[in-house]
């Protein structure tokens, strides 16, 4: 009997210890391998290499190259945070506004607390027109950083569309404060121009539409800027200068080159002294 008993023991160990090896084989996360880990780090460094090749091509202006280098790199590792950041701006850059907002989506899953991400997914949106959302997201980005100006310019503008003149006035003075005059901030006065004109104070709105024209660099804005001073001008009274403002508005359209800009366009008329959203 003893020795049945020891063999039927030793049987049943050998089955249990069968069964724990196979659970661990099955189910033990195993280390990987050297070939797999060198294969890991390799991926990774060509995925960074491209995305450097991507970020040079997308500041010298070349889109297309900046989106193919930015999408192969990827394909090697989709949880690079950064690489996806500027594959967004890349689609944004080409007027791909969906896919910019999908790689928005994908930066803030994997840093949901990088403020740029919501600021640029707001921008995308404000361009689809989806005003709710982009006020989301500037609201998100202004709640991780109160001091992110770019996200209260783009608040400011989205604000004012929405029918919250109120909102983009303290957006626009928040910005105004905090920098050195209309030629950094140009928006940030062509929005207090707005709101202010929009609360009837043509006076004020007719200086910041003027400090706008004469500081600004960028074409579009310079136009949009004349062409809000023309609407308050006639408001005024003043129907040669709006002329005068129309016709320089109308020349400086012409010489735009289309596509979308990083920064939200103002609404372009007023009506009266009311601005149209």
């Amino acid at each position: 009997m003893d020795f049945i008993r020891r063999h039927v023991w030793l049987i049943t160990t050998a089955v249990t210890l069968f069964v724990c090896l196979l659970f661990a084989v099955v189910f033990y996360p195993r280390e990987p391998s050297l070939e797999a880990k060198l294969e890991s780090v390799e991926g990774r460094y060509r995925a960074l290499k491209l995305t450097h090749a991507g970020r040079e091509a997308l500041q010298a202006g070349r889109i297309e190259p900046a989106v193919k280098r930015f999408d192969q790199a990827l394909r090697l590792g989709d949880d690079l945070f950064y690489t996806n950041f500027l594959a967004g701006t890349a689609r944004f850059a080409k007027g791909d506004l969906e896919e910019a907002i999908a790689r928005f989506d994908r930066v803030i899953a994997l840093a949901p607390e990088y403020e740029d991400a919501y600021n640029s997914r707001g921008v995308a949106r404000y361009y689809l027109g989806d005003l709710e959302g982009a006020l989301e997201d500037f609201d998100a980005a202004i709640e991780r950083n109160p001091e992110f100006l770019h996200a209260h310019i783009n608040r400011a503008v989205a604000r004012f569309e929405a029918g919250d003149p109120d909102g983009a006035l303290a957006d626009a003075r928040m910005v105004i404060d905090n920098v050195e005059g209309p030629k950094n901030a140009p928006l940030a006065y062509a929005v207090r121009g707005l709101a202010l004109a929009r609360q009837g104070k043509l006076e004020p709105a007719e200086a910041d539409f003027t400090a706008v024209a004469e500081n600004a660099e960028d074409s579009d804005v310079i136009a949009n800027a004349l062409h809000n001073r023309a609407q308050v001008r006639r408001a005024r009274g003043n129907a040669a200068g709006a002329e005068r403002d129309l016709a320089r508005a109308v020349e400086l359209r012409k010489q735009r080159e289309e596509g979308p800009s990083i920064w939200a366009d103002l609404p372009e008329e007023l009506e009266g002294a009311e601005p149209k959203g």
